[in-house]
Order: structure tokens, then sequence, then C-alpha cells
């Protein structure tokens, strides 16, 4: 802090102490000098020992006196602070003033930095911290490297379908599949792991075949399919002329069972046995279809589609097990955005598979200190009950005191005292300004009174015994001296 200046008083008495008396030859008194406080500028260093850097110790006609450095002479190095970067400063006006302070920001993988010669600067981040570099959910592990965000690699989304198109969604990191063609037009080739259909190709999501005619013609032999080995051709024992062909040699009946139940058997006594195309309930061994039918000897089923509505999971189907879910990792740069059902939190992430509510909550403060704030979590919508009773509150009149909360209300407040105790003003209340005094015209209340709290306005009043001030009413009691009375001027209360 700057010291104290000498005051203009303080410096002609220090003129006038450097000066003494004493006694002359013929008995008078004579000046005598005293010596000076100082002769130059260093005298006076121990005077002013905080005199600070922005002023000087100078010695002008033998006094020290405190003296203002100029405006913008510097007097305090830049530093570094915790929240952020400060100049050099400068005097004004004698004191030390510094700049305001320049926070120093971050970026993604840029750290903020402070240096008293350069000022905010950026550094990079540690490699591998994470980041996001694209905006997309379907890269994993984007992190940063030499300062800058790189991004990891793409998540590999495959059903193992050849009869869809795999893909990935950038707002959620969910796979898809979607059907290759639509359904009931011929698509691309594939294999439906079914030996008993040929020409396979993908109609929508499902690869389908046409069934294969295994017949050959031979009625002594029983034509049969397998979906596993194919179509097989059985010598029917004993089958010739003058043979039942619904018998074997022995006697027995023959089984024209073909292991198929997509096909009903039987036995002609003419033809034999005989398998023809049913379109029973079957099941085609493929855990991803559904609603399975035979058609044309073959049993055939809907893809199933493997979806669980959780955006957390990654859903697939496996041929042997069915459908499939996969939580989805909270790495750096693959938690994908999802609703937990409070709709009172936002930024909900996917962790671990699960939905984590976001770090925020919906702010319903209404100000009013007579309501209980809350929020409903299925839809997120502010409420306000009555509450708070007790509470101080302003009930909008600025004519009383606080309120008091009560039932959800603010009740009215004690009236305010407006009276100014001023007889020459109108005291009243206005419910917006609160107390208003008014000065009236042509009052003066300073006639007689040691306190003039009222309008000044000119008046000269010549009192003498018994005179009664015209404002106030009150007896003037008569002044006198050497025990005759005197007139007395009253000059607005003086």
């Amino acid at each position: 802090m700057r010291p104290p200046r000498p005051q203009p008083i303080a410096l002609l008495l220090g003129v006038l102490l450097t000066f003494g008396a004493c006694s002359s030859e013929d008995g008078g008194t004579a000046a005598k000098a005293l010596p000076p406080d100082c002769v130059a500028d260093a005298d006076c260093d121990a005077q002013f020992p905080d005199i600070g850097a922005c002023a000087v110790a100078r010695c002008e006609e033998g006094l020290c006196v405190a003296r203002d450095v100029a405006d913008g002479t510097a007097c305090a190095d830049a530093t570094c602070t915790a929240q952020g970067f400060v100049g050099p400063s400068t005097c004004s006006a004698g004191v030390c003033a510094a700049p305001a302070v320049v926070a120093c920001a971050a970026t993604a993988c840029q750290q903020a930095s402070c240096d008293v010669g350069s000022g905010c600067g950026n550094a990079p981040a540690t490699d591998g911290t994470g980041c996001d570099a694209d905006g997309s959910a379907c890269t994993v592990g984007d992190a940063c490297k030499a300062g800058s965000c790189v991004a990891g690699e793409a998540k590999v989304c495959d059903d193992g379908n050849p009869c869809t198109t795999d893909g990935c969604d950038g707002k959620t990191g969910g796979c898809t599949a979607t059907a290759s063609q639509a359904s009931g037009t011929a698509g691309a080739a594939c294999d439906d792991d079914n030996a008993c259909t040929e020409k396979d190709a993908c109609d929508g999501a499902a690869c389908v075949g046409s069934a294969l005619d295994c017949g050959d013609t031979d009625p002594c032999t029983a034509d049969s399919c397998a979906p596993a080995t194919g179509c097989a051709h059985v010598a029917i024992p004993g089958c010739g002329a003058g043979q039942d062909p619904c018998k074997n040699a022995d006697g027995s009946a023959k089984d024209c069972s073909d292991g198929n139940p997509c096909t009903d058997d039987a036995c002609d006594a003419v033809a034999g046995c005989s398998n023809k195309a049913n379109t029973a309930a079957c099941d085609d061994g493929d855990a991803c279809t559904s609603d399975d039918v035979c058609s044309g000897t073959v049993c055939k089923g809907m893809a199933k589609i493997c979806s669980d509505g959780d955006v957390c999971t990654a859903d697939a189907c496996d041929a042997a097990t069915g459908c499939t879910t996969t939580p989805l990792t909270d790495a750096p740069g693959a938690a994908a955005p999802c609703d937990d059902g409070d709709a009172c939190a936002t930024g909900d992430v996917c962790k671990a598979g699960a939905c984590t509510a976001g770090p925020t909550s919906k702010s319903c403060d209404d100000g009013d200190p007579c309501t209980a704030d809350g929020c409903d979590g299925k839809t997120g919508t502010c409420t306000h009950s009555a509450g708070g009773d007790g509470a101080a509150c302003d009930d909008g009149d600025s004519c009383t005191g606080d309120g008091a909360c009560s039932g959800g209300s603010c009740g009215k407040g004690s009236p305010l005292a407006c009276d100014d105790g001023k007889v020459c003003t109108a005291d009243n209340c206005d419910a917006k300004l609160g107390c208003v005094h008014t000065p009236i015209a042509g009052c003066n209340d300073c006639q007689g009174s040691p306190n003039c709290t009222g309008a000044l306005l000119p008046s000269f009043a010549l009192l003498d015994q018994n005179t009664t001030s015209p404002s106030h009413g009150k007896s003037v009691e008569p002044l006198a001296w050497k025990g005759k009375p005197i007139l007395m001027i009253s000059v607005h209360g003086y």
C-alpha cells in the first residue's frame, strides 16, 4: 500500500518547526535555523520503508515527500495463477494495477499450459488419452497421439448371413443387418446347407433352395432324400414280376418311409412306395428361422429377427443356438447414447451393456420459496407443489415487509412505517416503489429549528420574546445579554 502523502498543513508546520527561538544579547528573541530533514533523495528512503513500486521518496526543499511515478511504469512481473495468465503490472495514479486474468483453455488432446514469458499455450496430452476423433460410435479406441485425436479401428459387424448387408449405426454403435434385396425377388446365390435343395438363392434375408427331385423312375428302388446326405435309392427286395410291391419277399409289409417329414409315405399295390410332398409343420434345424413349414418336400422357415430393443447390446444370430446379444463395451469413443427411462436425467450412455444415467439432471427450480420443486421421471415434466411453510418470501408489495409461505402461497407482510418525521413532506406508500416522501409546497419547518430536516425554502424571521414558530408552533425563549432582551434571527434552522 502507498504511504500517505504529507498534507499542506503538515508541510507548513514542518517549515515553521525548522526554526527555533533563542535569546539575543539585548534580551529579545531571534530565529534560529534548524538543520533540514534531508539533503538528497536517498536521505528519505528510511522515512518511507513501505512506499511500494509506484512511488519514490524525494527530498524537496529540505523535506522528505512521496511522489507517484509516471503512469505506465512497470511495477510487477507477469505470473501464472490457477486461473490463468496475468501479464506485467503497471502503475496507475500511484497504484500497481494488474491486467485481467487470461484463462488458458485446453482442447481434446491439448492440455492448457502457462508461461510467464509467452503467456497461455498448449501442451500435448499423454498418448493414449481417450478422445472422439470422428464423432462416430462405430470406431473403437479413439485416442490422443502426439497432441492429435486419432480414430481407432472400425467396429466389425458380421452376422454370418450371406443374404444380409451388415453395417453399423454411427450414433448408437449397434450393428445392423438388412436384407440384401426384397423378399420374393431372386437374389445372389447362397447355400442353405440342405442337400435336398438346389439352385439356392437369397430371398429377402433368407437363403432358399428348390426341392431336389430324387426320383430315378425305377419302380424297384425306394427313392428318398436326407438334408445331410442328399438323394438315396434303396433297392426293393423281391421287386419284380408277380411280386407284391408293397410286401417284402418274406411277406412282411414294406417300409416306405423316406425319413423326410415333408413327404407323406404310402405304398401303391401297382406302383409300390410313394413319397408325396406335404405342407406340414417341420424343423429345418436352423435356430435362426421360425414358423418352419414344408414346401415341395423341403422344410423352410422365416428368418428370425434378433433385436432385443436394447441399444446397449449388439444383436446377432447363431444357426446352432439362435439369437445372441453381446454387451457393448464402454471403451473410449465406443460409449453409445441410450435412454435409462428417467426423463429427468440427460446424457445417458451405455456402460458394460447397461444404460447408465447421465451426469446431469433437469433443473426444475421455479425460484419460488413457497413451492417444493421436483421432476416426473416418466414425462420429464417439472412439478411444483406447496411447500416451504414459514419460509420468508416476497409478497410483491413494496409497502409491506417480507411475507411468509403458507400452503404454497406467499402471505402478506406487515405494512411498512413510512413516517419520516418531517412536517413538510407528505408521506405515503407506492406498491411498486415503496415509501415516498413528497415535499409540501410552501411549507417551511426550518424557522426556529436547530436541525432543519424539511424542505429548504428561503425564509427569514425576526423572533423576540414569546414569538411562536409558524411551522412548529413552539415557544421560543428570548435571548438576553447583560440583562437586556435581544432579537434573534432564524435563517433555515441556524
